[in-house]
């Protein structure tokens, strides 16, 4: 009569057995109390001949489910329907009073897959693109061991296509240590609702300046909503388990990254239509120098909303987080003092020493008007120049510029008072210079 009576995704995470895993063994269910609680429950055979076909399994042992089901995906299939996945079976999910979306009454609820996972829920009235709406999940939705799943309301959109500068790059890890590989964290600098599946990367070669092809950024739907970050790997759990900060609800394992030297490169990101939405060239000298070496190190942003290619914007992430933060804030991210008139500092002192703690300090210039032009420098107390944050820079109303305590040669500063100089002029003639003083201090 259509009822599920048992239904298995497979792949080689079931072995659970690293040496196992290579072929020539079966995979066998260990524990039958609990035949849905996929991952955990199966095993790698342990009978020397490599399997057990019409004998008892080799390997026994107590697996009792007592996990939430994860909320997978949620994404629009069209403007009626809503497409909802699983990691696990659910029971319960074909009856449509089990989804609530305000009061849009959903009508029909289909299993996508042999195992009921991944539903279409349809709805009567039609949803408005760009405006969020949440779905509720009813109690009476649950695995096969009757646990409830992890979240009762979830959020989705029908999303809109990204205009250049609407998501932007916010950190890169280029030279991982194992077993991790390269990651990719974008931001959504909008209050637009956008699929990253509709996007693409692309790497250019620094020497020959020739592009690579688009790299998918992800194959199936994944929204990322206003001010929402999403990091994206072929390794998800080496990610997560290296770095103790991270965001499992925010790392996305994709198929492949373009090619991303450890030296430097360029990082493209492309529309669908192939419209350019953001750019970015790192380095590793954009790291701090008293690293003994920056493998494992990632650069984020200290601002996510400035643009990728303001390179004083970029910052080895801190220590504290184990030197990257995928799929969370940034941890060299500074509090900044807001977008009010003539120049402001974040705090009165600097603290380069790589721990997430004063590392940076923000310089936000807002003179007024819509046509500025700053420029801001660092000087030491006897009057010597030693870096200049920014020259010339067309910064529109204003903008917040990053100073990390170092000098031109991205070294640290010696410990002391230092005079930051800002001066502006816009197309009216208007000329206008600041003067501001921070400390630079070490523990």
């Amino acid at each position: 009569d259509g009822t599920l009576i048992h239904g298995l995704k497979f792949g080689p995470e079931l072995y659970n057995d690293d040496l196992r895993s290579g072929g020539g063994w079966s995979v066998e269910l260990t524990d039958f109390n609990s035949p849905f609680n996929t991952r955990e429950v199966w095993s790698a055979s342990h009978n020397p001949v490599g399997g057990t076909p019409g004998k008892l399994n080799s390997v026994q042992s107590l697996h009792p489910d007592t996990g939430c089901p994860d909320l997978m995906a949620v994404y629009p299939m069209d403007e009626n329907n809503i497409v909802i996945g699983f990691s696990e079976t659910i029971i319960g999910a074909l009856n449509p009073e089990a989804f609530i979306c305000g009061n849009a009454k959903a009508t029909k609820a289909k299993s996508m897959d042999i195992a009921n996972m991944s539903f279409v829920i349809s709805f009567e009235e039609p949803f408005i693109a760009n405006k969020v709406y949440t779905l509720g999940l009813s109690s009476s939705l649950t695995d096969f061991a009757g646990n409830p799943p992890c979240n009762s309301a979830v959020k989705f959109a029908i999303p809109v296509e990204a205009r250049a500068g609407e998501i932007l790059f916010n950190e890169l890890l280029f030279n991982p240590v194992l077993p991790c590989d390269d990651f990719i964290e974008l931001y959504n600098n909008s209050l637009s609702v956008f699929d990253l599946s509709d996007y693409y990367f692309s790497s250019t070669d620094t020497e020959t300046g020739k592009e690579s092809t688009l790299t998918a950024v992800c194959s199936m739907p994944e929204l990322i909503f206003p001010g929402e970050i999403k990091a994206f790997t072929v390794t998800k759990d080496a990610i997560l388990n290296y770095y103790p900060c991270a965001s499992a609800a925010n790392v996305i394992e994709t198929e492949r990254l373009p090619s991303m030297p450890d030296e430097k490169g360029i990082v493209s990101l492309y529309s669908r239509a192939l419209d350019k939405i953001d750019r970015v060239e790192y380095s590793s000298s954009m790291h701090l120098l008293f690293f003994s070496g920056d493998e494992g190190v990632s650069l984020e942003k200290v601002n996510p909303s400035l643009p990728s290619g303001f390179a004083s914007n970029w910052h080895s992430a801190s220590g504290s987080c184990n030197w990257a933060t995928p799929g969370a804030a940034n941890s060299v991210s500074d509090s900044l003092a807001g977008n009010t008139g003539g120049v402001t500092l974040s705090g009165e002192r600097v603290t380069p020493d790589g721990d997430g703690i004063e590392d940076v300090i923000s310089v936000n210039v807002f003179p007024g008007g819509d046509e500025n032009v700053i420029s801001v420098k660092v000087y030491d107390n006897s009057g010597k120049l030693i870096k200049v944050l920014c020259d010339r820079l067309y910064a529109a109303k204003g903008a917040s510029i990053i100073w990390d305590g170092t000098n031109g040669n991205m070294e640290r500063v010696q410990r002391g008072l230092y005079l930051i100089m800002v001066m502006s002029y816009n197309s009216g003639g208007e000329v206008r210079r600041w003067k501001k003083v921070c400390a630079v201090l070490y523990n």
